[in-house]
C-alpha cells in the first residue's frame, strides 16, 4: 500500500484514539480529492481519529499520512457515484414518463443526483470511517 505524505504539524493534544494536531505546512486542500472527507480542510488545528496514538505526546512534530486507496474511494464517492446516480434517473425518467420530454429526464437526473447525495449524508458516520489517517512522528524535526 503506498502511502502519500499529505499534512506535517504538531501534536497539540492526545486522547484515546484521537489527536488533535496543528498544522504547520500551510497546505492548500482546494485540488485535494478527500477534501470533503477531510477534517482538516480549511482549518490549522483538525482533530482526527488515529488507528494508534502510543507515543504520541503533546509538542511532538508529526506527519500525517493517507493510504492511496482513500483518495479512490473518495473520487469514487464524490464524483462517478453521483453520474452514475444522476444517469439512473435519467433512464428511470425516461421508462416511466417516455423519452418525449427533455425536462422530465432533466429532473429525473437532477432527482437521482439529489437521492444519491441525501443517501450520502444519511450514510456520514460511515464515511468518516474510510478516511483513516496515519499519525508517524516526524523523524526530520524529532528533537525526543
Amino acid at each position: 500500500m503506498v502511502e502519500n505524505e499529505i499534512h506535517r504539524g504538531v501534536v497539540k493534544s492526545v486522547g484515546r484514539d484521537c489527536v488533535s494536531v496543528r498544522l504547520s505546512d500551510g497546505t492548500d486542500c482546494s485540488g485535494c480529492s478527500i477534501a470533503m472527507f477531510c477534517s482538516g480542510s480549511g482549518r490549522s488545528v483538525v482533530r482526527i481519529s488515529a488507528g494508534s496514538t502510543a507515543g504520541l505526546v503533546p509538542g511532538m512534530p508529526v506527519v500525517l499520512t493517507l493510504a492511496s486507496s482513500t483518495r479512490w474511494i473518495a473520487i469514487l464517492l464524490c464524483l462517478v457515484m453521483p453520474v452514475a446516480a444522476m444517469a439512473l434517473g435519467i433512464f428511470v425518467a425516461g421508462c416511466v414518463f417516455g423519452y418525449s420530454s427533455d425536462g422530465v429526464m432533466a429532473i429525473g437526473g437532477v432527482a437521482g443526483a439529489l437521492l444519491y447525495i441525501l443517501l450520502l449524508w444519511f450514510m456520514r458516520s460511515a464515511t468518516d470511517r474510510v478516511v483513516r489517517w496515519h499519525v508517524e512522528i516526524d523523524k526530520e524535526e524529532n528533537t525526543y
